[in-house]
């Protein structure tokens, strides 16, 4: 789906007449819900369907959301080969086996070990 800009570019195609037949309480919230990915904009019986087709789940993911995926995975398999007992003496935090503590400007910064990375 291509991602709308902010909830208000949903917000500016609906007819404001909080019907609810989406489900939710406004046609604000309903713009809300879809633009935080938790509604479709098709779920509103009354919009166009011009605007359907724009904003439709059928058309191609949005790119920054294929980098952001590709990025995180990326990600994965480096810090998974970190040794953190090891980061732990070099930086002076302390590592117990399943946490990471470092001292970052006077706070101390926990860090729980996920294994489920790999």
């Amino acid at each position: 789906m291509p991602k709308p800009n902010s909830a208000m570019e949903v917000f500016k195609h609906l007819d404001k007449s909080n019907c609810r037949e989406c489900g939710e309480k406004t046609c604000l919230a309903f713009a809300a819900a879809v633009y935080q990915s938790r509604k479709q904009i098709n779920m509103c019986p009354r919009i166009d369907s011009e605007i359907i087709k724009r904003y439709s789940s059928d058309n191609k993911k949005n790119t920054n959301e294929d980098f952001g995926e590709q990025f995180i995975e990326g990600l994965k398999q480096p810090l998974s080969r970190i040794d953190l007992a090891e980061a732990a003496r070099r930086t002076g935090g302390h590592y117990d086996g399943r946490k990471l503590t470092l001292k970052i400007l006077g706070k101390e910064i926990l860090k729980r070990v996920a294994r489920e990375m790999h």
